[in-house]
């Protein structure tokens, strides 16, 4: 506890904070009863979450200690000895309740901080840390994770899909909460949506560009959807940039759709333009699907944001999607192999007005009531409470004790 009479949690994250992060920002911004600090090693260009006070591990390190600190880090993927005391010492400054990481792999890259600061420790799953990662390397990089197993107090997974991912990489089932962290749904509320048929049917996908979010799938379903009705002035834009742009370009010219095909870029959580996409939209389609080297989703945001504001969503059965999406009820649900099934449903949502408007509205109820990132931030306390109330039951009810270091006094803040 500090001096504003709230719990601290530190919320560790190598990097703060990725465009595509913004659940992450979400979440610390909407605590109210712990007061949040940032710890990360470096900052990305995106300040839309930044908050007061925040540790920067390379912003602290000078001459050739920040030179040794950058090779280690980016050939390594390491802190150095310096980094780990310095960091450890702000920490432990703000006498904290508990450490906060987001990602496995973020809270692996920490642990020395965390094993140095001796409080509890919650991790938040999100996809990619229990599905591609682990395998990565010829399995280097399960035996990266595996020294959080033990270390750490809490794993929040965000589906019983991604518990079961956990559980069989080796993660102790008795420390898993299903957790899923939730949207801004008010901010994404469109009480004035309209389901009525529209001279030009809009379809929209907001993501990064990259193979498990199924753009290029989406590209040749809508072709195909112009190949057979050609009467539908349909239009498609995808809100985002990646690694598949290119690609999704090429097929777009190949289908001879490009000038049907807005690539709008990336555009920022905060930005207005958002919200505009998803008014204007008359239905939204995230073709997800799990990849080959075994990378899959958690629940993307997207989804959430899209159902927040009304729409119809065109969805597959991947991961944690079918856990906020039932099939004929708040959306449609396709296997990850039926493609066609992309364009079917399209068609089916523009003949049938009745349809659009049942599973948009319940969508938005549904999100409303359970998706909300103000009430899961709430849930997330209660987590908070639970696991330092269990930390320090097995400490006899005694104030967990924090090793410190007589090196340096105490940071002064």
């Amino acid at each position: 506890m500090d001096g504003s009479g709230q719990p601290v949690v530190i919320h560790g994250i190598r990097g703060y904070l990725a465009p595509t992060e913004t659940f992450v920002g979400n979440q610390i911004t909407t605590l109210k009863r712990y007061r949040p600090v940032v710890l990360c090693h470096h900052r990305s260009d995106n300040r839309e979450f930044d908050i007061t006070p925040m540790y920067v591990i390379d912003e602290n390190e000078k001459g050739i200690r920040r030179a040794v600190g950058e090779i280690a880090y980016w050939r390594l993927r390491r802190l150095t000895h310096h980094e780990v005391v310095a960091a450890a010492e702000w920490v432990d400054g703000f006498n904290p309740a508990l450490f906060h990481f987001h990602f496995g792999v973020d809270a692996a890259f920490f642990t020395r901080i965390h094993m140095r600061a001796g409080i509890p420790a919650v991790v938040s799953l999100y996809g990619y840390d229990v599905s591609a990662f682990p395998k990565m390397y010829g399995g280097i990089g399960r035996r990266y994770l595996k020294r959080t197993f033990n270390a750490m107090d809490c794993f929040l997974a965000m589906s019983e899909d991604m518990k079961h991912d956990a559980v069989a990489l080796g993660i102790p089932e008795e420390k898993i909460v299903i957790h899923y962290h939730g949207i801004n749904v008010t901010r994404f509320l469109f009480e004035q949506r309209t389901y009525n048929r529209k001279q030009i049917f809009n379809i929209l996908c907001v993501g990064t560009l990259e193979a498990k979010k199924g753009q290029h799938h989406l590209i040749r379903s809508f072709a195909e959807l112009r190949r057979q009705r050609p009467d539908i002035d349909a239009r498609l834009t995808l809100v985002g940039r990646g690694p598949m742009l290119d690609e999704c370009m090429r097929l777009a010219q190949e289908s001879n759709v490009q000038d049907r095909v807005n690539f709008a870029g990336y555009v920022p959580h905060l930005d207005p333009k958002l919200l505009e996409y998803y008014r204007n939209a008359d239905v939204f389609v995230h073709f997800s699907t799990k990849q080959s080297c075994g990378d899959k989703e958690g629940i993307p945001g997207t989804i959430v944001e899209a159902m927040a504001s009304g729409l119809p969503v065109v969805t597959t059965r991947h991961a944690g999607i079918p856990e906020i999406i039932y099939d004929g009820i708040q959306g449609i649900l396709l296997d990850e192999k039926d493609v066609a099934g992309i364009t079917r449903s399209l068609l089916a949502l523009y003949d049938d007005e009745d349809m659009c408007k049942r599973l948009g509205q319940e969508a938005s109820y549904r999100a409303l009531r359970e998706l909300d990132v103000q009430a899961k931030t709430r849930n997330l306390e209660r987590i908070y409470e639970k696991v330092v109330e269990t930390a320090r039951s097995r400490n006899g009810g005694k104030q967990l004790s924090r090793n410190t270091f007589p090196t340096k006094p105490r940071v002064k803040r």
